[in-house]
């Protein structure tokens, strides 16, 4: 990739050489914010516009990467802030202890209630069948 960069440049710096060299008698009138520059050599025009542009990219990439930073800064502190976050939380004990899935507690008695109404919810069976080849697609088991 350096090599690439480097052929890229050398190969603008004999082209920006061969218009110079091209071009050397070669002058024009040009109005400067309402100054008037008489007999200018084309190739000054030329090498003063790259010149310019040069150094326009340059103050706009050192505004983006100013801005990159800025950002990167500020994400890398949230980052510590949720590190730090998340650290805390594992590190504190349990609130009250949870049951598993498969641990249901039954629930407590309510007077005027029957008993079916406190069984803990199941899955639904679909049908039922007495057959002795029972699989999943025919039915007769919890689903």
């Amino acid at each position: 990739m350096r090599f690439l960069i480097i052929a890229l440049i050398l190969g603008l710096f004999i082209v920006i050489i061969g218009f110079m060299i091209t071009n050397a008698g070669v002058v024009t009138d040009l109005t400067l914010w309402d100054r008037p520059l008489a007999d200018v050599p084309l190739y000054m025009v030329v090498i003063i516009s790259i010149l310019v542009g040069v150094v326009t990219a340059g103050v706009a990439a050192v505004a983006e990467g100013t801005n990159i930073r800025l950002a990167n800064r500020r994400l890398n502190r949230q980052v510590q802030k949720m590190e730090t976050e998340i650290n805390y939380l594992r590190t504190q004990p349990p609130v009250q202890s949870r049951s598993e899935p498969d641990d249901i507690q039954p629930a407590r008695p309510v007077p005027g209630r029957r008993k079916e109404a406190l069984d803990p919810p199941s899955a639904p069976v679909y049908g039922s069948s007495d057959d002795e080849d029972d699989d999943t697609y025919t039915g007769g088991r919890a689903v």
